[in-house]
C-alpha cells in the first residue's frame, strides 16, 4: 500500500490508520480494552467497482477468540436478532459484534454445548454418500475436475483426493470452508491454504485434516489432499449437509472453489431424525423462485445465470439466500403453493 496515497484508500476504509510497525494490528485493543488482534484469520479485497483504487487487507482477530462459528452478524442492526432463526440470543465477545447465538449462548462459550445435546445417528452401513460439484465461476482461476471417493466411513479416517487445474500461478492463498444444514449455517473455519492444517467439526463429531497445495502452484493440474475421520456417531443434522471450500489468492482473486453434500448412504436411516430440508416462507418463495430467473444458493453470488434485482445484480440474491432460511428452487414451497405478483 502506498503510504502517498493514503488519503485516497481511506475512502474506502475509513477505519485505516497508518501504521508505525509491520503488525499494527497487535497494537490495538478491542473494545473491551483485554484484548489484542493477534489471529489473522482472513485477507479481503475492497475497491471501487471500476478497479482504479483496490485495498488487499489482512484480517486478525482477538487473541483467543472463542469459536462463534454458529453466530450470525444481525443484518439490520436495529432489529437485532429478530427474525434469525435459531440464533436469539445477543451478545458481544470481547466488545467486539454485536452476534446472534444460539439459546443459552456465553460470551466465553458462544456456540455452547447445545449440539450436543441433539439426536445423534450411527448410520446402518456406516456411510456417508459425497456429491461434489466444481462451485467456480468465469472469474475463478482454478476448477476441480474429480474428487474421489465418493463415501465416507463412520467411525474411521477417509482420504480425500480433488484433482482440477489452474489457469495461472497462485504464489499463496487463504482458504474458507462452510456448512449449511436445512439450510441454515452450523460452521465456518479459515486459513491459510498453503499450510497443513486440523478442523475440528461441531459437537465432537470428527476432524478434518488439510495436507495444503505446495505453493507457489504452478499453471496447470493441482491437487487437494485431505483426511476426514468421523465419530461412530454424529449428530443428526450433520448427516446432511452443504460444504462449500472455498480458495483465495493472496491479491483476492478467486482460486477454487467445491460444493459437497453429504447424505446417508443407506435409506433405512430414520427420516424422523433428519429432518426435512428447510424452506424459505411462501413470500420470498415467489420472489426467488417464480419470477425472472431463479436464485440458485448453492452457488457463488456473481455465478453465471445467477438471479439479480432491480436495485443491482445481488439484490436478489441478498434476499434470497443470504438473511433468514434461504430458498430452495428445487423443492416446492412449504405449504406446496405459491402466487407471484409482478410490480411494473
Amino acid at each position: 500500500m502506498d503510504p502517498a496515497k493514503f488519503k485516497e484508500y481511506k475512502i474506502f476504509e475509513p477505519n485505516l490508520t497508518i501504521s508505525k510497525s509491520d503488525h499494527p494490528c497487535s497494537e490495538l485493543l478491542t473494545p473491551s480494552n483485554d484484548h489484542k488482534y493477534t489471529d489473522y484469520f482472513d485477507t479481503v479485497t475492497h475497491g471501487d467497482p471500476f478497479g482504479v483504487v483496490k485495498v488487499t487487507l489482512d484480517l486478525y482477530a482477538p487473541t483467543n477468540m472463542p469459536d462463534h462459528s454458529c453466530c450470525a452478524v444481525p443484518l439490520i442492526h436495529s432489529l437485532n436478532c429478530l427474525g434469525i432463526p435459531g440464533k436469539p440470543t445477543s451478545l458481544t465477545i470481547f466488545g467486539t459484534g454485536s452476534y446472534c447465538c444460539p439459546k443459552g449462548a456465553t460470551e466465553e462459550a458462544p456456540c455452547g454445548t447445545v449440539e450436543d445435546e441433539e439426536p445423534r445417528v450411527a448410520l446402518e452401513g456406516g456411510v456417508i454418500k459425497l456429491v461434489w460439484s466444481d462451485c467456480g465461476d468465469k472469474k475463478t482461476h482454478g476448477h476441480i475436475t474429480s474428487l474421489e471417493p465418493a463415501t465416507l466411513t463412520i467411525g474411521s479416517k477417509t482420504s480425500i483426493t480433488g484433482k482440477g487445474s489452474v489457469d495461472e500461478t497462485i504464489q499463496g492463498a487463504t482458504y474458507e470452508v462452510t456448512a449449511k444444514a436445512f439450510g441454515i449455517p452450523i460452521f465456518s473455519h479459515k486459513g491459510d491454504a498453503c499450510k497443513p492444517d486440523t478442523i475440528n467439526l461441531p459437537a465432537g463429531s470428527g476432524t478434518i485434516s488439510l495436507k495444503g497445495f505446495a505453493c507457489p502452484m504452478s499453471k496447470g493440474n493441482v491437487e487437494l489432499d485431505l483426511d476426514v475421520t468421523l465419530a461412530s456417531t454424529i449428530p443428526a443434522k450433520l448427516a446432511r449437509t452443504t460444504i462449500v471450500l472455498k480458495a483465495t489468492g493472496g491479491t483476492g482473486d478467486k482460486t477454487l472453489c467445491v460444493q459437497i453434500k453429504t447424505s446417508p448412504a443407506m435409506a433405512s436411516v430414520d427420516e424422523s431424525i433428519l429432518a426435512p430440508q428447510a424452506q424459505c416462507e411462501k413470500t420470498p418463495y415467489a420472489f426467488c423462485c417464480m419470477v425472472g430467473v431463479k436464485c440458485d444458493c448453492t452457488k457463488a453470488k456473481d455465478a453465471p445465470g445467477q438471479c439479480a434485482g432491480r436495485k443491482g445484480p445481488l439484490s436478489s440474491y441478498a434476499f434470497c439466500c443470504d438473511y433468514g432460511t434461504p430458498c430452495d428452487c428445487t423443492q416446492p414451497p412449504l405449504d406446496g403453493n405459491a402466487t407471484a405478483a409482478i410490480v411494473v
